[in-house]
């Protein structure tokens, strides 16, 4: 995994060489030690996106054996594993949901680098983070170095039999129970460069997997990219209506 901010591509292949030295690296701001450059450079990218730190400012998660955090915050329960062999959970209630993250090569065990934040690094072109906001929401952010990192990222969702998952007209999409009752919405999904420029991303579903595609290697791309689906669980409802997107909570930067 290299993160290669400040570097154009217009088709062009670049050589950005790194040496990695093993220390803490400790953000001033936060006082969280983080244990290797690759999640220092992480971090990084994502005080990139305004605001999008402060949304898990209150988190404070805790570890055990098999979870990287795990905190309960407001309505909600959010377990983030240790392992990408195990998947993300956010349970409000009696409503459990499972995310199992994009699959990288060579995953490394999920570590702590900001309030509420986990990052996995990886052999990949791309890692992944799970924030657990301060509303009771997660936020799943994938950082993309390069060009050659994937265009498509897979969520898989683990439900019932009968659960389903529904893309909605705008963009958002809504998960389902297998009583057909609208349990967790997944916001509209943005992506930005290291510049702060909107990158093209959509949302499709293949069964239960929800897929985000992020249209990046084109040229005047900045890296890293950094992109994220954005869950919440559905605790009430006013007058049996949904509410999507921006309606729910601050969910796009």
């Amino acid at each position: 995994m290299r993160l290669e901010k400040g570097i154009i591509y217009l088709g062009i292949i670049g050589i950005v060489v790194s040496q990695f030295s093993v220390f803490s690296y400790v953000n001033a701001v936060d006082n969280i030690p983080i244990q290797n450059k690759e999640n220092s450079e992480i971090k990084s990218a994502l005080q990139g996106i305004n605001g999008l730190l402060s949304e898990s400012s209150q988190v404070n998660l805790k570890s055990d054996q098999d979870s990287a955090g795990i905190v309960k915050t407001k309505n909600s329960i959010i377990d983030i594993p240790k392992n990408l062999d195990e998947a993300v959970s956010l349970k409000t209630g009696d409503t459990e949901i499972k995310i199992n993250l994009p699959e990288l090569s060579k995953p490394q065990e999920g570590e702590i680098i900001a309030k509420g934040v986990v990052a996995y690094t990886s052999e990949s072109d791309f890692s992944n983070t799970v924030q657990a906001n301060n509303d009771g929401s997660v936020r799943m952010t994938t950082i993309i170095d390069n060009p050659n990192a994937p265009t498509e990222y897979e969520y898989k969702v683990e439900l019932e039999e009968g659960g389903k998952i529904e893309l909605q007209s705008d963009g958002s999409a809504i998960v389902y129970n297998n009583k057909q009752e609208p349990i967790s919405i997944i916001a509209k999904p943005w992506a930005k460069d290291a510049e702060g420029k909107e990158v093209k991303t959509w949302f499709s579903i293949d069964g239960l997997t929800l897929i985000q595609h992020v249209e990046h290697n084109v040229a005047g791309i900045v890296y890293p990219v950094v992109a994220d689906p954005w869950w919440k669980n559905i605790v009430n409802f006013i007058g049996g209506r949904i509410v999507t997107g921006k309606q729910i909570g601050r969910a796009h930067f």
